[in-house]
């Protein structure tokens, strides 16, 4: 700086002159200030749709921002220069949403959490333990409430507190949980969210058990001995397949101890259809459950029509960690809706702390934009959030309709599996095809014998400096090409974007052409490549190999696809079988049951084989193990987590 106020006092222009022009280079006056980032901050954090919300505004001139919630745009109600009040848009999707307060280029970012479908004016509170009715009841007059009820957990730690329900009597949430909290008897406050089992009856069927491969482990013993899957739902029915392993249970709907599953899907025409039941069927039953051995602890938070309480759901939390040991529970929530509740929440993690683990329907609003689902989807490593799948049978073009010996030369189609295929010349670097050998035009020669095959089909395709160029008809999503004697050597070109590959198939692992993801499995006999995404356009070639099979996927993967009603997110952990999935109901019988529900008990089922191995296990890990073991799909994390449902464990 010294230099600074030195170059101001030389009298050669030249030099003054020159002097100037560095200033802004060293830190001197002349510098333009860097403007400070624009920000805000809510009056309240959460709130309906509709209702009013204050920021306060930093670096922004609150006259003239512009304000969206998840894309929406919010109506202005109110500006000052350095505040602006504005409306929940009626359009927000519920949740944990993006904030965003723009003026021109300049832009704040933040989250605001939007309720969805809670019962208008009733909050449920989480009071602090010692506190009686009398004093709650003192603390809502005070504020222009009305204490509804009051509910004693009665367990330890967390679950000591207790739950009560009051009438804010027109308040908006926003101001009404605010003025609750402000007070330190109360932990927390939240609407009632309403949550539902999104659920219907199908006539279709599925082998799960097969699916999750837990036969074997059955046969090792591992049945889920020593562990309880408590299933929060409609209440749970004796029936054959649970018989000696039903605990007693508890009633939170009607305040009884007889969890009875009285739960009729409107939109089948089965009388009782019954959901609990079927859930504690596919977790535990004998024959069709996961964890045959396990017991069933009921907690009925759901009623006749499907509709759940979050703040039963709650209690019934506390209720089951009063009942089982942690360490050897899991918690089944085949539920849920779009709020998200804290006081769930917070109970969700304290359950999960003590050792006990989750499994959490992902929900069932995939054709509805898949709103996020929770308890789902919140953010905990030991809450397993599950998607469902259904069966995907691929279009494989495997050659076994071609007759042996049979050669195609460039210029020649064919089809299988109405699949069309042409064959075109071999490129090399993205030139046309050379004159010269090797790469002058070869042949693909249909194989007899499939020596070395990955599929075991009866023939493979031989090619030979040749490119298939397949016509799926309409865009896919997945395609898996099975290769053997594999020389490196490969055309492919995607969705118009071309690449020549003279490495090993598996560097290819990874990599991304034409918006296509890439991977390689390997298979006896061979290797599998992989491409995932949306695939208009595809031309494969190798300069010498064997192709054993091509299909094409719709969706997930080999056999299976993620089913159009399961809700994508990128919450989603794990998925499992959930169109047509035989179960119980309620009158001792069987019927074949679809949603999300069905997908989670699966995976409560296998976490209770993971618990009875792994005993000393922290919940957090053991769910992490589990969903590191799924089996690939060909579809996006967001769709199905980390893949199908796979149990391999050893006693």
């Amino acid at each position: 700086m010294n230099q600074c106020r030195q170059s101001r006092h030389k009298n050669h222009l030249k030099l003054l002159v020159l002097v100037t022009g560095l200033l802004g280079f060293i830190g001197c006056d002349s510098s333009t200030p860097t403007p400070a980032d624009p920000g805000f901050t809510l009056n309240y954090p959460r709130a309906a749709r509709g209702e009013t919300l204050t920021a306060s505004l930093q670096n922004l001139d609150g006259l003239s921002v512009s304000i969206s919630v998840a894309g929406v745009s919010a109506p202005v109600v109110s500006r000052t220069p350095d505040q602006v009040s504005f409306q929940l848009p009626s359009a927000s999707p519920a949740g944990v949403q993006p904030l965003r307060i723009a003026q021109g280029s300049r832009i704040a970012e933040g989250q605001v959490t939007v309720f969805g479908d809670v019962v208008p004016d009733k909050v449920t509170v989480f009071v602090q333990a010692g506190t009686t009715r009398a004093q709650l009841d003192a603390l809502a007059t005070s504020q222009g409430f009305q204490l509804d009820q009051f509910r004693t957990l009665g367990g330890a730690g967390l679950c000591s507190a207790n739950i009560a329900e009051l009438d804010i009597a027109g308040t908006p949430f926003a101001e009404a949980l605010a003025a609750l909290e402000a007070d330190d008897v109360i932990l927390n406050a939240d609407p009632r969210g309403r949550y539902s089992l999104d659920v219907a009856a199908t006539t279709s069927n599925l082998s799960h058990l097969a699916s999750a491969e837990v036969l074997d482990e059955h046969a090792l013993g591992i049945a889920g001995q020593g562990v309880t899957i408590a299933v929060l739902d409609t209440g749970v029915n004796p029936h054959p397949e649970l018989t000696g392993r039903i605990l007693p249970g508890l009633d939170l709907v009607n305040g009884d101890d007889d969890p009875t599953d009285d739960f009729d899907d409107p939109a089948t025409a089965f009388n009782g259809d019954g959901h609990g039941t079927a859930v504690a069927v596919l977790a535990a039953g004998s024959n069709l459950g996961v964890a045959p051995e396990a017991s069933v602890l009921p907690i009925k938070v759901c009623d006749e029509t499907g509709a759940c309480s979050s703040s039963d759901v709650a209690v019934g939390m506390c209720a089951a960690l009063n009942q089982a040991p942690p360490e050897s529970l899991v918690i089944n929530l085949s539920l849920g809706g779009d709020t998200p509740v804290t006081l769930l929440e917070e109970l969700i993690n304290y359950a999960t702390s003590e050792g006990a683990v989750v499994a959490a329907a992902a929900g069932n609003k995939g054709l509805e934009g898949s709103p996020q689902h929770y308890p789902a989807a919140f953010d905990q490593a030991a809450v397993v959030a599950v998607a469902a799948l259904e069966t995907n049978p691929p279009r494989c073009i495997s050659f076994d309709t071609l007759t042996p010996n049979t050669r195609f030369t460039v210029g020649d189609t064919f089809s299988e599996s109405g699949i069309d295929v042409n064959v075109a010349s071999f490129i090399l670097e993205g030139e046309p095809p050379l004159a010269d050998p090797p790469f002058v035009d070869g042949t693909a020669l249909v194989e007899a014998g499939n020596v070395g095959s990955v599929d075991g089909a009866g023939t493979s395709l031989v090619l030979d400096r040749v490119n298939l160029e397949l016509d799926f008809g309409e865009p896919v999503s997945g395609v898996r090409l099975s290769v053997a004697d594999y020389t490196p050597n490969l055309n492919l070109e995607v969705n118009g974007e071309f690449k020549n590959h003279a490495d090993s198939l598996r560097a290819l692992a990874g990599q991304e052409l034409g918006s296509v993801q890439f991977d390689v499995l390997d298979e006896p006999g061979g290797q599998s490549l992989l491409l995932v995404g949306n695939l208009r356009r595809l031309s494969i070639g190798l300069r010498s190999g064997r192709v054993d099979s091509l299909c094409e996927q719709a969706g997930a993967g080999s056999d299976w696809q993620t089913a159009d009603f399961s809700t994508r997110g990128n919450y989603v952990d794990v998925a499992a079988p959930g169109a047509g999935v035989t179960a119980g109901t309620p009158q001792g019988g069987t019927l074949n049951f679809e949603g999300t529900s069905f997908a989670t008990p699966q995976v409560a089922g296998a976490l209770a084989l993971w618990r009875q191995v792994n005993p000393e296990l922290a919940s957090d890990a053991l769910a992490t193990q589990l969903t590191e073991q799924a089996a690939e799909l060909l579809a996006d994390r967001d769709e199905v987590g980390s893949g199908r449902l796979v149990v391999n464990l050893e006693p």
